[in-house]
């Protein structure tokens, strides 16, 4: 097989990878907003509420307080509509304990991984299946770190991103908020989110953190790996988790 057909295969299965992650993002988002949403209705309750109003004559909604329920009585808020303001309140509520937190986030990781790989590893696993035979065939040089290599390619995208987020935080946009950079990287949110911690803003990390980020880009390259050696030695793991229960 001539060098350019192997790097065209190479350049279609990284861009069907690269597309793949998007989707499995895609999903993992709505999941994991799902489980947030359960775990929040579960384990918090409403500690009052914060208080929005439009003047009359006005457009602009504006905060005009924060109501405790520990307070007792809101007394403001007849105040600011005698005053003119259309009043709207947004709940707020208790913080998610400790221990429903890290279980939210071993869920939404475990989501992640197993959306993610669902997607990319029958398209890599068959490249490495079919590689096995154009090796053994001597059509093309045997790579066993070609899935790597495929899933690196796929995450350029991610990789330019994370590229962004350091230049945001040396100035160029210090206010970019680090959630959305979580969603983005669903894939990883529950690493990302554990390394995150608290900050809000890219401002807001660490020097040390950057580092740890950088690593859960290489999540879907091993996944990648991982496939692409299952599928080079012909292992098919449902196949062999299906003939187990047959056996059963």
């Amino acid at each position: 097989m001539k060098r350019s057909e192997t790097m065209k295969m190479f350049v279609k299965n990284s861009l069907s990878v690269l597309w793949k992650v998007v989707f499995a993002n895609i999903i993992c988002i709505f999941l994991i907003l799902t489980v947030s949403t359960i775990c929040t209705a579960l384990t918090t309750v409403d500690i009052g509420y914060q208080a929005y109003g439009v003047k009359e004559g006005s457009t602009e909604s504006e905060l005009l307080y924060t109501y405790y329920n520990k307070d007792g009585e809101d007394t403001k808020k007849a105040e600011y509509e005698s005053q003119g303001y259309t009043i709207t309140t947004v709940n707020l509520s208790s913080d998610m304990p400790n221990a429903a937190r890290n279980t939210f986030l071993v869920i939404a990781q475990l989501v992640g991984l197993s959306t993610t790989a669902l997607f990319i590893y029958p398209t890599v696993w068959e490249c490495g299946n079919k590689d096995s035979n154009r090796v053994n065939f001597g059509r093309i040089k045997e790579d066993k770190l070609r899935g790597f290599k495929i899933g690196l390619a796929a995450m350029l995208p991610f990789f330019l991103l994370f590229i962004a987020l350091i230049i945001f935080a040396l100035g160029a946009y210090e206010k970019f908020a680090v959630i959305l950079y979580k969603f983005i990287n669903c894939y990883a949110f529950g690493f990302l989110d554990f390394i995150i911690g608290d900050a809000v803003y890219v401002s807001d990390l660490a020097f040390w953190q950057y580092p740890l980020i950088f690593i859960t880009l290489f999540i879907v390259p091993v996944i990648a790996y991982i496939a692409y050696i299952l599928g080079y030695k012909d292992i098919s793991v449902i196949e062999k988790i299906v003939y187990k229960k047959k056996d059963k």
